[in-house]
C-alpha cells in the first residue's frame, strides 16, 4: 500500500529548549527525513521514537550530507531515519544557545 508523504513542522523558529510537536506516524511509514536549520552555537537536537507515546528512545539518523550516523545533531543538516513500525517521533531541543531553530520532518513509505 502506498501512502502520500506527510510533512510536519516539529519546531518553527524555536527560541527555547523543549520537545516541540510530536509527529504521529501511525506505523505507516518506513523513513523519516528530518531537516534541522538554525544551529548556531551549542544547540543539540535529539532524534527520539516511541511505540506507546510515553516512553521515547534515541533513534539513529544518517546525515545525508556528511554520511555520519548519530542519534542527535549539533549542526544543520538533513537526516534520514528508519522508522518502520514507530508510532511517534519527536526531535527535542536539548540545549540552546542563541538564534532560532526550525525542524521539519517528512515521512515517506517504502
Amino acid at each position: 500500500m502506498w501512502f502520500e508523504p506527510f510533512t510536519e513542522k516539529l519546531h518553527e523558529d524555536a527560541e527555547a529548549t523543549g520537545d516541540g510537536k510530536i509527529f504521529h506516524l501511525g506505523g505507516k511509514f518506513s523513513t523519516l527525513l528530518v531537516q534541522v536549520q538554525g544551529i548556531s552555537g551549542t544547540e543539540e537536537i535529539q532524534f527520539q521514537g516511541s511505540i506507546d507515546g510515553v516512553n521515547y528512545i534515541q533513534v539513529q539518523g544518517h546525515n545525508i550530507n556528511s554520511g555520519v550516523d548519530a542519534d542527535s545533531t549539533a549542526a544543520d543538516g538533513i537526516f534520514s531515519i528508519p522508522i518502520a513500525g514507530l508510532i511517534f517521533f519527536k526531535a527535542p531541543i536539548e540545549t540552546r544557545d542563541s538564534g532560532v531553530i526550525s525542524v521539519t520532518a517528512v515521512a515517506v513509505a517504502g
